[in-house]
């Protein structure tokens, strides 16, 4: 007989496990509740270290568990390469959940980088989602992987309120005037007499 082992991470890092957080197993040795050490066929076996196991079904054939794995994961599945040490434990496949690989927060900053540093002041919040799905389109197609999404738009945001204070404070000095918030304008600052209408304006202004 063959089953089915789904395992999950369950801890309290799921970014550093974005991509092998969650994986299917074919197994010739039946599936034991950790607890109990009853056998179990289809549901929760328990949680060690942080890894949640999951039985989901016995087969009489690796075939027929490989195409039960198949119909459960829409977003598709990659095999991964079996360690020498596996087949001790009765694995003779496994597959990651989806289609392609996924990147975590660090490892998104480092692909994007370059879409980071397009960003600018004056953007809009509209203007980094489109530019963040750019970003996600463009590895997607020509890195073969999904990046964190979320993590991308953060960044960005990061970066364009890290340019707004820099031009505040840098006005701030060149004009030798206190830059006041526009709470009652469409500006984005008031010196004075003055209302400056954009950071681009407001990084020139003298």
């Amino acid at each position: 007989m063959y089953y089915i082992a789904e395992i999950k991470y369950a801890g309290a890092n799921p970014d550093q496990h974005a991509d092998d957080g969650h994986t299917f197993e074919i197994r010739t040795s039946p599936i034991y509740c950790n607890s109990s050490g009853v056998q179990v066929i289809d549901g929760w076996a328990g949680t060690t270290q942080d890894w949640s196991t999951y039985a989901r079904g016995e087969y009489i054939t690796q075939h027929a568990a490989h195409m039960a794995i198949a119909a459960r994961l829409d977003d598709g599945y990659r095999e991964q390469e079996l360690e020498p040490y596996d087949a001790d434990a009765g694995i003779v496949a496994r597959y990651w959940v989806g289609w392609v690989t996924r990147l975590n927060t660090e490892e998104t900053a480092m692909v994007c980088s370059g879409w980071v540093e397009q960003v600018e002041a004056d953007f809009t919040d509209y203007e980094i989602e489109l530019l963040a799905a750019e970003a996600q389109a463009d590895v997607l197609l020509n890195g073969d992987s999904q990046i964190d999404l979320l993590a991308l738009e953060t960044f960005m945001e990061e970066r364009r309120a890290g340019l707004r204070q820099q031009i505040i404070e840098d006005a701030a000095e060149r004009l030798n005037v206190a830059l006041m918030q526009d709470s009652y304008g469409d500006g984005i600052a008031v010196a004075g007499d003055r209302r400056f209408w954009s950071y681009a304006e407001l990084a020139t202004a003298v």
